[in-house]
């Protein structure tokens, strides 16, 4: 059995335990999951004139099939942290150490001792060679995944522990400790950084002359980009393509059924993606982030010290590629992204950078030229960006009016909320910054500072 789309975690503190709320797979019939997905009258949701109504609508019509066929369910579970090498015949022989080592202290016998040292050491042997076994294979099998070989390396390393929990927060001179007062607590300073570092900028008038006169340099003035209709085909594509695992939003709908439902749900999914263009208006549910405060180092009773991990809808993020790839491509196809950008784009990592800056280097020591680098760290980069300022530069690189509509709908009013195990902060607004979490939000950013080389 699975468990899928976990959604409420408490803690035992006593007992060390945790309390999750999964839904039930141990007599899911996929086929009978589809059938009832096909009598379903998808139609009926767009009876309703206002977007997010016609999202509520669909959410409940899918979740009335999940909790026909996988319910809710609750349990208790340990906090254990498995080691992904590990295997049932491990762990059966473990059991079996822990046993040997109990009756051997009880009785002393010399025999007993022997007895135990010998499974203890066979216990060791299995581990150790299940170990060498899995990061073998996983450095072979991921030898051009950058990502996989990273994640094998941290969890040989023991880099991978269990984030740590948050039990206490600092607020000025008390201590909170209550769950809902830290949740609002993380999501008053997490909303609030952005303001606070644009207080600090000195006004600044923002010229886009040479953005223009580098876009009419490269594109023919009879080219603009209208965000294209979806398909029932990209949708399916879309939705198999996401993985599994990945947490549920604010809608709490788990990514596995909804690639499992990929075939039957797609068009209707499809049609409101659609609709969506054609009203230019993008649902506030898919606008609302769920956060996870993750601890990064230092005191853990400082909000500081930790940094916000955004979940946004597994829907949200169909719509999301969709403009992504057809956005991503123009730009491609009229040469408007600056060559040397090298983030957040298909056959660019810090690889290519790091060659291209070392091959310019080796350049010009041949020259006998003097090389100088100015290196910036960007602060809360995402969260900086200016709506206004991003639309302004999206128009001079030829998105029509009602694309740009659609990208105002898409970055204004977006709300978040700070989820720290089965207690929630209220929503604050996001006025700053590109959607953490989504796919869309790293191309917007590169769009924004694509022409920061121009003023150099």
């Amino acid at each position: 059995m699975y468990h899928n789309a976990l959604e409420r975690r408490t803690r035992n503190a006593s007992k060390g335990n945790t309390y999750i709320r999964y839904r039930d797979t141990k007599r899911f019939s996929e086929e009978q999951f589809k059938l009832t997905l096909e009598q379903t009258p998808w139609d009926t949701i767009f009876v309703f004139d206002e977007f997010d109504d016609m999202l509520e609508s669909w959410e409940n019509l899918f979740n009335e099939a999940l909790d026909l066929h996988c319910p809710w369910r609750n349990k208790r579970v340990a906090l254990v942290t498995q080691t992904p090498w590990m295997s049932n015949a491990i762990l059966k022989q473990l059991r079996l150490r822990d046993t040997l080592l109990k009756k051997a202290k009880r009785s002393k016998d010399p025999f007993d001792w022997a007895k135990y040292k010998k499974a203890r050491n066979k216990a060791v042997g299995m581990s150790r060679t299940a170990k060498r076994k899995y990061c073998v294979s996983k450095l072979e099998n991921n030898q051009d995944n950058t990502r996989e070989l990273w994640k094998t390396f941290k969890s040989i390393s023991g880099m991978n522990k269990q984030p740590k929990r948050v039990s206490s927060l600092k607020a000025g001179e008390h201590l909170l400790d209550d769950k809902e007062q830290m949740a609002s607590k993380f999501n008053s300073h997490f909303t609030s950084i952005a303001d606070q570092l644009r207080s600090l900028l000195p006004q600044m008038n923002l010229d886009i002359s040479k953005l223009i006169h580098f876009v009419d340099s490269r594109k023919d003035a009879g080219i603009d980009f209208s965000i294209p209709p979806s398909t029932k085909r990209k949708v399916i594509d879309c939705l198999k393509n996401i993985r599994s695992n990945k947490a549920s939003g604010i809608d709490k709908l788990s990514a596995r059924m909804l690639k499992f439902a990929a075939p039957i749900i797609a068009p209707s999914i499809a049609k409101l993606i659609n609709y969506s263009f054609s009203k230019s208006v993008f649902p506030q549910r898919w606008k609302t982030a769920k956060v996870f405060p993750l601890f990064k180092s230092g005191d853990s009773e400082n909000v500081n010290n930790y940094r916000p991990i955004s979940v946004l809808p597994v829907l949200s993020k169909v719509i999301d590629k969709h403009v992504h790839d057809t956005l991503y491509s123009y730009l491609c196809d009229n040469n408007l992204i600056y060559p040397k950008q090298s983030g957040f784009r298909k056959r660019h990592s810090t690889e290519t950078a790091l060659i291209g800056i070392i091959d310019e280097l080796l350049f010009n020591l041949d020259k006998d030229r003097v090389s100088g680098m100015i290196l910036i760290d960007y602060c809360k980069a995402f969260d900086m960006v200016d709506h206004s300022i991003l639309q302004q530069k999206l128009q001079v690189y030829g998105l029509d009016s009602k694309s740009l509509a659609w990208f105002g709908s898409y970055l204004d009013g977006r709300r978040q909320l700070v989820s720290m195990d089965d207690k929630e902060s209220p929503t604050a607004w996001v006025s700053h910054g590109v959607p953490q979490g989504s796919i869309l939000g790293p191309l917007l950013f590169i769009t924004c500072i694509n022409d920061l080389p121009l003023h150099c």
